[in-house]
């Protein structure tokens, strides 16, 4: 993805991929776009990752 300004969904994306039997990751990584108090303009960058694994004990969803 390019020019997002919000990736919170990419738990959903590596659940998905992981229900098919696979291992999902994704990271998220951006530009200063928050900034907090006495900060003139942005200064923090939220960064994300996302990790899904199908447990042992579950059969896959059929694709």
């Amino acid at each position: 993805m390019r020019r997002t300004v919000h990736a919170g969904a990419i738990g959903y994306y590596v659940s998905r991929i992981a229900e098919q039997g696979l291992v999902g990751l994704g990271f998220v990584a951006g530009m200063p776009n928050t900034g907090y108090t006495g900060v003139r303009g942005a200064a923090v960058a939220r960064r994300a990752a996302g990790l899904g694994v199908t447990p042992p004990d579950v059969v896959p969803s059929p694709g």
